[in-house]
């Protein structure tokens, strides 16, 4: 949080000098620059290291369930875990129909936790069952 407050500070301070030079576009470029650096060392914690035990437990709703359904798809990159076939995200069964799987499913004490979540294709998440 002090970061950003140093961080507007000059901000403020570099685009008032430099309107007054005439020298506003160097401005501009080194504070994205900056912005971008801040940003990239700026670690973002993780999301499931901030939620209780009982949280992850419980079953979510249909808008959360879908955002963590977007995650697992873009960590795994639309790639089944087991046997490699390329998923498509479609309504219509078929085999190459994306599945996010519990690992531990969460009648076995799984959690909603992103390492325990896995794209699979529909062939070997109907395979799999509730192991």
């Amino acid at each position: 949080m002090a970061a950003v407050v140093v961080f507007l500070i000059l901000y403020v301070f570099a685009w008032s000098a430099a309107i007054a030079n005439g020298n506003w576009w160097l401005v501009a470029i080194g504070t994205g620059i900056i912005a971008l650096a801040i940003l990239m060392a700026w670690g973002q914690p993780s999301k499931d290291a901030e939620k209780a035990p009982e949280e992850l437990a419980r079953r979510l709703s249909g808008y959360q369930w879908a955002k963590v359904k977007e995650q697992v798809m873009l960590r795994d990159g639309m790639v089944c875990r087991t046997c490699g076939m390329r998923v498509e995200l479609t309504l219509t069964p078929r085999p190459s129909r994306a599945h996010v799987d519990h690992i531990i499913p969460l009648s076995r004490g799984g959690t909603n936790a992103m390492a325990n979540l896995q794209v699979l294709c529909q062939t070997c998440n109907l395979r799999k069952g509730a192991r």
